[in-house]
């Protein structure tokens, strides 16, 4: 069979987006189909309609050889090219204008606000045709079916994203605690910085990951006189994260409303529990209270108390590390591929 993936990105960046649609890549043609992904443009916010133009045009109905069988599209604008066999598996919408646009919305002029609104009608009544009209409809989270319904009416099936196809691997249990997101506002990096200021056991914490924050994050630490308690790290290659995941006590994930949270699977597939934040979204769909990690409060004092059990008792976090693991033991991305072409395939 010959999938076509289409995908959107931004310039220069390794979102976990990215990763995914190579996942999905990998997987197709080790299955044997005939498989090739096409990134199309995401523009930056206020040239979004021209992103979705573009979109629009695209023409996936050939390629050398011949037509594309099914198209499976990932995230925004993709879902606006046409083809009879569209199958969409959804990240998110433009968040700009779904479940953000109150955070955004707040920061804006009342001129901007205004012409915001309008982009915002003409980007809901795009999405909602163009979604309506996929032969089959996926979301990586039920956070994302919940927006989708809220904002568009609209229902979806809920098919989780595995790990991307890296080598994880435990090597102990070690004396720190890893954070590993962009450096941005709605990852809340400096809730993990207060929170080691009530951590009680002697755990440290490092900080993985790069950003327009950084450097704010950065004087935070010293500010706060945290230097020898948390590291940040910055951007490290795939090796390094991949030595971090299998040498960290367990994985703190405060980021709010996310879509699904990579950094969740990949913690349960290096078999580290993981703390979750209860407001963060789809970040604590897979996570099991006291089993496999904490969902808690967004506040330090009770970060830290979660954070101080696996630093009493290193036999806590290694029970929790091994229910981790089994979470994500089913999520495979040959059953994604079965699911997203069952209809088609015999």
């Amino acid at each position: 069979m010959r999938v076509l993936v289409l995908t959107s990105h931004i310039p220069f960046a390794d979102g976990g987006e990215l990763r995914r649609a190579y996942g999905l890549l990998q997987t197709l043609r080790e299955a044997g189909h005939m498989a090739d992904l096409l990134i199309l443009p995401q523009n930056r916010f206020g040239r979004t309609l021209l992103g979705y133009a573009a979109a629009a045009l695209t023409d996936v109905g050939f390629g050398a050889g011949g037509a594309p069988d099914v198209v499976i599209s990932l995230r925004f604008p993709c879902y606006l090219a046409y083809h009879p066999r569209h199958v969409v598996w959804l990240c998110h919408r433009i968040r700009e204008y779904d479940d953000l646009w109150d955070f955004y919305r707040a920061r804006w002029s009342s001129v901007q606000r205004v012409k915001e609104r309008f982009r915002r009608w003409v980007i809901r009544h795009l999405d909602r045709r163009a979604l309506r009209r996929a032969a089959y409809l996926w979301v990586i989270s039920r956070e994302v079916a919940g927006r989708l319904e809220r904002s568009l009416g609209l229902q979806a099936q809920v098919l989780y994203q595995p790990p991307p196809p890296r080598p994880y691997r435990t090597e102990r249990y070690g004396p720190f605690v890893l954070w590993v997101s962009r450096m941005t506002e709605l990852k809340r990096p400096l809730l993990a910085v207060d929170a080691m200021a009530h951590v009680r056991s002697g755990l440290q914490l490092w900080m993985v990951g790069d950003g327009p924050d950084a450097e704010a994050v950065r004087r935070y630490v010293r500010d706060r006189g945290l230097e020898g308690r948390v590291r940040v790290l910055g951007a490290v290659t795939e090796d390094d994260l991949i030595r971090l995941y299998a040498e960290c006590r367990g994985v703190l994930f405060t980021t709010w409303r996310e879509d699904f949270g990579l950094v969740t699977v990949e913690a349960f597939a290096s078999g580290k529990p993981i703390i979750a934040c209860n407001d963060g979204g789809g970040a604590t769909e897979l996570v099991h209270h006291g089993r496999n990690g904490y969902v808690v409060e967004p506040r330090p004092e009770v970060i830290a108390r979660y954070m101080d059990r696996w630093g009493e008792d290193v036999h806590l976090a290694e029970r929790q590390g091994e229910s981790a693991r089994a979470t994500v033991r089913d999520l495979q991305w040959p059953r994604v591929v079965e699911t997203l072409l069952g209809p088609w395939v015999k």
